[in-house]
Order: structure tokens, then sequence, then C-alpha cells
């Protein structure tokens, strides 16, 4: 396809000022795809990247987990939100299952536990957690080519140049996210699908530029954004960095001359996101002071991040980056010689790259800056490559032009993406792609040995040696591991950021330097560990002669400890009192817990449950104050004698005030379709109903005389 000389990809537009049909935004020429050729692309493309991404994950394809470290964890919570959560009608609830427990979707949303509850509900139940969740992680490979082939299409590349830009866009592979290492060794499985929608996000933004009247754009967007939300919340922050770049780089005069038609698009479909995520973004922002510490990766310097990015340490193999350098020599060279201009899409990734280690500067490192940094790359990697594919599209487009016939276009067509498919192949990090192996036959002892020991109301602890502790258990993550194998409340954290109180939970990674074994299980015992899982050996030596620790089981480098209270007994399971007391665990419902305590005197009960305003305490009945104790634990006055202390969880004003927007939103978006829907019937019968008034409008007596003013004068029957 060829372009006048100033040419500037641009989104897809249906006709230009003066009419005339275009393809991705530019006027069409002899040269350019005709309506068969341009389903045809398509749909290859389509079909090439789905059928592509399958084949880069067949290692995944077995009946094992689906590799990667947080596997595990995304299981542990789509077993508790699905069965507790989503299967009872709520948006949201109280998980005990991590740390010391907190809302579950809060600071982390329900896009992946959402879709695995989809996929079983589609089966009808047939697939398990772990099948839908490998079935998903497989689809996200699928049905990446499409997504960002949407985007490089509202971005302004042809089918052709977009259909190989969502094939491309399989080989990017980043260990902070997005591709192969991501998921399949890190297990970032949000982040995975949520490039999905982001991809398509950006792209309807892009495309509502475009279109800001368009209320099916708006819709989509809004769609979009909203669903990025609830499901990778750094994704969407990203969006909110590349989009404004993004819409800047492809703004035209005639979009500048109708940029508040194009403010009043964005506006709505921002509404739009905001009223249907409503119900996850009002207790989001309502709850930071519920947020825990932020574990992530380093940042390297920016000089040094660019130059892995070319050598093809980082993002890309070594070949990929070289096409990479290629293809932007070419489209430097060509927009330099007013062949093509191709600078925005040489511009976005760069800017984005540039804007995202900016952050770290200014305003400074923070638990979001870092972040943005090390997850843009995946994002950074996409877009590199949609010059690239715009530089061979137009290749394509003329070497078509110089061959005769459908015949060799279709054939040219098909070669092309044979030799992306057959490049993706080859570079595509497919070795990465497979199943946890079979943990140690100990490990699998120890799972039934902790379902079976920890008492309800307590959870366990698991002492960590990574690497070291994945040869000696045969998994990646023991204590994640062991938390969805054995079903029992685990210390060990995923996400510390979602607990205010997430730093107890690497408490039970060992004793600190100088702490002996005993002090390290008081703070176990208050934290409300009733058993302790070793996989070091330095703790288990360390142990033999602790006073508050008993052994209980032992396999191979395994074993497994009983915390004990000061005189030997068992220790109260998740409560202790600082007078002496007798304390028995009443209640078993996550958001019910009950305790007994029976004291001498007037006690404090300090309860191993992360403070939130949401909980509410009674004892015996009547209502009672909770305390916030200095690592953020709740503590509840009991008076003198037996008395029985239970904690109630309920949603708050802002929870209700989030879903009840949500729900007025897709109330008036269905109001909009239905009446959009209905406005062709509504107009045929106005046009009706004034045809017969205009009929029947003359005087009686034969229609002589004038016409009343504005209606048209009835024929004459002679």
């Amino acid at each position: 396809m060829t372009a006048p000389a100033d040419a500037t990809p641009r989104p897809a537009r249906a006709v230009t000022r003066a009419g005339r049909p275009t393809e991705g935004g530019r006027d069409r020429t002899a040269g350019d795809l005709d309506d068969g050729d341009a389903v045809a692309w398509t749909v290859t493309g389509v079909v090439a990247g789905a059928l592509t991404g399958l084949w880069l994950t067949r290692g995944a394809w077995g009946p094992g987990l689906v590799a990667g470290g947080d596997v595990t964890a995304h299981l542990v919570r789509a077993d508790f939100g699905i069965a507790e959560i989503v299967a009872r009608g709520r948006l949201d609830g109280w998980s005990p299952r991590f740390m010391l427990g907190h809302q579950l979707f809060l600071f982390n949303g329900p896009g992946v536990t959402w879709a695995i509850a989809l996929l079983r509900a589609a089966t009808f139940g047939v697939a398990s957690n772990p099948g839908a969740l490998k079935a998903l992680v497989i689809a996200t490979f699928a049905l990446q080519p499409a997504a960002v082939a949407y985007l490089a299409r509202s971005l302004g590349l042809d089918r052709r140049a977009s259909a190989l830009a969502g094939i491309l866009s399989l080989t990017v592979s980043v260990g902070f996210g997005l591709g192969m290492e991501g998921t399949f060794v890190n297990g970032l499985v949000s982040h995975q699908l949520g490039a999905l929608v982001f991809f398509v996000a950006l792209g309807a933004l892009l495309r509502l530029v475009r279109e800001p009247r368009s209320w099916r754009r708006r819709a989509v967007a809004g769609v979009a954004v909203a669903a990025l939300a609830v499901t990778h919340v750094i994704s969407t922050v990203l969006l909110a960095l590349v989009a404004p770049i993004a819409v800047v780089l492809v703004l035209t005069r005639d979009d500048l001359a109708r940029g508040r038609e194009i403010a009043a698009g964005l506006a709505a479909a921002g509404a739009v996101a905001v009223g249907l995520g409503a119900f996850w973004l009002f207790p989001f922002a309502a709850g930071q002071e519920l947020r825990g510490p932020v574990v992530t990766w380093g940042t390297d310097p920016f000089e040094r991040r660019v130059a892995a990015l070319l050598r093809g340490d980082l993002v890309w193999t070594p070949a990929v980056a070289k096409l990479v350098m290629t293809g932007w020599v070419a489209a430097a060279a060509c927009s330099v010689a007013r062949r093509r201009r191709y600078a925005p899409l040489l511009a976005l990734p760069l800017l984005v790259l540039v804007a995202a280690h900016v952050a770290i500067e200014y305003p400074g490192p923070g638990d979001l800056t870092i972040q943005l940094a090390n997850r843009a790359l995946g994002y950074v990697g996409v877009l590199a490559l949609v010059p690239v594919a715009a530089v061979a599209g137009d290749l394509l487009g003329t070497a078509g032009r110089r061959l005769a016939g459908r015949g060799a276009g279709t054939a040219l067509a098909l070669a092309a993406v044979a030799c992306a498919v057959a490049f993706v192949a080859r570079n595509g990090h497919e070795e990465l792609a497979g199943e946890l192996g079979p943990p140690a036959p100990e490990m699998r002892e120890a799972a039934e040995r902790v379902a079976s020991l920890v008492p309800e109301g307590a959870r366990f602890a698991v002492t960590r040696d990574y690497p070291a502790e994945i040869a000696r258990t045969g998994v990646i993550e023991p204590a994640r591991w062991l938390a969805w194998a054995s079903g029992r409340d685990v210390l060990n954290g995923f996400n510390p950021e979602a607990s205010v109180a997430g730093s107890a939970a690497f408490a039970a990674d060992g004793p600190r330097e100088g702490e002996t074994a005993d002090e390290w299980l008081r703070e176990l015992r208050r934290l409300g560990v009733s058993h302790v899982v070793v996989t070091r050996p330095d703790v288990r030596e360390a142990l033999r002669s602790a006073s508050l620790a008993s052994p209980v089981w032992a396999r191979g480098e395994l074993s497994i400890h009983e915390v004990t209270a000061d005189d030997g007994g068992p220790a109260p399971p998740g409560a202790q009192t600082d007078v002496p007391a007798e304390v028995t665990f009443a209640g078993d419902a996550p958001e019910r817990p009950a305790w007994t305590v029976d004291a001498a005197a007037p006690a404090t009960l300090t309860l191993a449950l992360q403070w939130s305003p949401k909980w509410h305490a009674s004892v015996d009945g009547a209502p009672a104050a909770i305390a916030r104790t200095p690592d953020a634990l709740m503590a509840v006055r009991v008076p003198a004698g037996e008395h029985t202390v239970r904690l109630a969880y309920r949603p708050d004003a802002v929870d209700r005030a989030g879903a009840a927007v949500t729900a007025a939103t897709l109330l008036a978006l269905g109001a909009v379709w239905q009446r959009r829907r209905l406005a062709p019937v509504w107009a045929r019968a106005a046009a009706a109903a004034r045809a017969a008034r205009a009929g029947g409008a003359g005087p009686a007596g034969g229609g002589h005389g004038r016409p009343l003013s504005g209606t048209a004068r009835a024929p004459r029957l002679e």
C-alpha cells in the first residue's frame, strides 16, 4: 500500500474529508487491499497468531499445574474467592489464606479469579480451578496477536502490517511481566491477562479520538479501561502514562480543530470506566491506610537498560533485537527521505521508556515509580515492533503492486505470515512453557500432615531458603504450594502490599540475625502460628534447643514443629491474652470468628488478624471496641470470667456506594444501548405518523382551498 509522501500513520476512519474510502486512515490507491484481501489478511493474521501462541505453549498442555512461581498463589486466591465470594454473589470479602488475612480484592482486583470462574462456568463445572487457570494462561498467548493487531490498526497500520505486528509480539518475553518468562517462570498471570486488555484499551482510546461522538467507541474504551483496572492495577497506571503520549502523536490538524469533541469523548469514556469499576475503585481509593509494603525488583539505570535492550538481553532474543534495529533504521531513513512518516511510531516506545524512568527521579523512587519502569518494558517491547511491522507491511504492498493477479498476492501474504511464524517459533522462548514438576514425596506427606495438625483459627509458617529450598521440596515457593495442597492458612505472604501487617509474613522465613529460636517462636505464636514447616537445616538445628517447639513429624530434609505455650501445652489458636487465661476457638467462618475466654482477671485478647475498620467486635453479644496494636493486630478488652468474643466483617458505606454506582452505570449503558437499538424503529414510526397526518391535512369537501401552513398538499384523485 502506498501513501502520499507526507502521510502520517493514523487510526482507521471510514472516509476522508473528500469522501474517498480509506484504509488505515490513509487514502486508498490502486495498490491497496480490496475488501476480499482485507478480510483474508485479518483472518489469516488472527488464525496464524493464535496457532503460533498455542504452539509456543505446547509444553504446558499436560495434566500438571502450569509452571510459574505465583501459580499456586493464584490458585489459593481462586479456590477461596470462587467458593466463598463469587459463588455467594459477592464482589469482595475477607480472606484468611495468606499472612494475617486481608480483603481479598482490595489491592489486587478480581480479574484473574473472575476469568477462572467464567471458564469453569463455560464448562458447567467440569474444569477444575487448576485446569481453568491453565486454559486461561494458554488462551492469553493465543489471543495476544489479535489484541496487538487491534492496537496496530488503531495506530494507523494497514491489515498486512497489523497482522505481522500481532504475530511478532509473541517474541516479547520479560521477567517483569508479559511473555513466556514473566508467565511461566514468575507466574505473573494477572499481568499477562492484563496486557491483552491494555492493548485493546489503548487501541479503543485511539479510535475514540477519530470518532469522539461515537457512543460505541466510548463504551468500548470505557469497558476496556475498567476491565484493566480490576485485572492489573499497575498496567492501568501505565495506560494513564502511555495513552496521552499515543494520542498526541496521532493527532492531526483536523483533530486539533475538533479538540472539544475529542475531550468530551475521552471524558465520557473515562466516566464509563470509573462508573463500571466503581465497585472496586471506591474501596481501593478509600483503603490506602490498609496498604502494606510493596516487594518488587530493583531498576537498572536508564543507559544500562537501553544497552540491554539493544543487545537482546532483556525483552527480546538477540535475533529479534537485530530485527528491531534493522526495521528502525529503515523506518528512520524513510522518514528522513519523506517517503513515509514513521516518526510517531518510532517516538511512542522511546517516550514511554523515558517517561517511565524519569518518574523514578521525579517525583522520586517509590513503590509505584519503580514498578512502572520495570512493568513498562513488556509494553515498550511490543510497541517497538510496530514500526518494524509497518515497514514490512509497506514492502509487501509495494511487492503486491508489482505482481499480477490475486493468486500471486495471496501467495505473497501466506509467505509473509509463514516467515513471521517461523521467526517467532525460533525466537519465542517456547522452552520456558511447561508445568510444575512433581513435588518431593516428603512435600505431599507434609501437606497431609499440615491439613490434619493445624487447628481451626490458626495458621502455619514455612521457613525460606531460596533457591536451595526448590531442590529439597521439588516445588517453587513451597509455602504457597503447601497452602494450596493443604487448604490451610499460611503466614508466608503473597502480595504483601495487600495487608497493612504484610511485613509480618517475613517473620516466617526464620530467626533473624542475633535472634534466638525461642524469641522467634514467641513472635510466630503472637501471629497465630501453631506449626512450622522447616526446610532449612540451620533452623532445624536451632529448634533442637528451643523450649517453645516440639517436633511432630520429619521426613528427609523436611520437618514439622508444633509451637507450644510457655507451660509446654498447645498454644491458643489465633489469639493470646496478657494475663493467664484459657482461650479456645469457637468459630470457623472466615468473616465470623469467635473465641471463648476464661480469665480470672480482666484481660486484653490480642487477635492474630490484620486490623481493618470493617471488623466489628462483640463480647457476649454486646458491641465492644477494637484497638489497633502497633503491629496492626486487633485487641479486645474482656472482663474477668468466661466470655465469648465474636468478630464480624462487614462491607462499609464506601463498598455499598461503589456497588451502587456500578449498578447505575450498567443500567445507564443498557438504557443507551436499548434506545439506540430502537431509534430506527421509533424514527420509522414517527415518519409514518407524519405522513399520515400530512395525508389527512386538507379541509373536508374535496380538498379545495389553501393547504395548512407547513404541510404538503395531498394529491387529488381525478
